[in-house]
């Protein structure tokens, strides 16, 4: 079926499809989360990040909240996850609490366990 197909895509789809059958599927070459990626994303989409990488199963009896002070970017947000769902919000806590200060470059690295903190330079934690 697969090599009389006339159109090429279709003649790939139906080929790869008889391929992953026969062999598995092929693991993925890239990745989108490089470093260069997720540094440069804004601090929302960044939580975004994180919520689609969070695995609700496994979190579902976590109860959570991270306070975080960006110093660089002058902002404040607020993560917490609870029932497997993370929810970021900026603004401060709705309880007093010490916030993790912080410029935004070296966080993500440290938050999602992408290096350990002693990898980079060191910080300026002025308080």
């Amino acid at each position: 079926m697969g090599y009389q197909a006339e159109g090429p895509q279709w003649r790939y789809i139906y080929l790869t499809a008889a391929k992953e059958l026969r062999q598995g599927p092929t693991p993925a070459t890239f990745s989108t989360a490089s470093p260069d990626t997720i540094f440069g994303m804004p601090i929302e989409i960044l939580f975004d990040f994180a919520t689609v990488h969070l695995i609700g199963d496994k979190n579902a009896d976590v109860t959570l909240q991270v306070d975080f002070a960006f110093t660089d970017q002058e902002e404040t947000w607020t993560m917490s996850i609870r029932h497997g769902v993370l929810n970021a919000r900026r603004g401060g806590p709705t309880t007093p609490s010490s916030p993790c200060p912080g410029p935004k470059r070296p966080s993500p690295a440290c938050y999602f366990g992408r290096r350990q903190l002693r990898n980079w330079p060191k910080l300026n934690r002025s308080r």
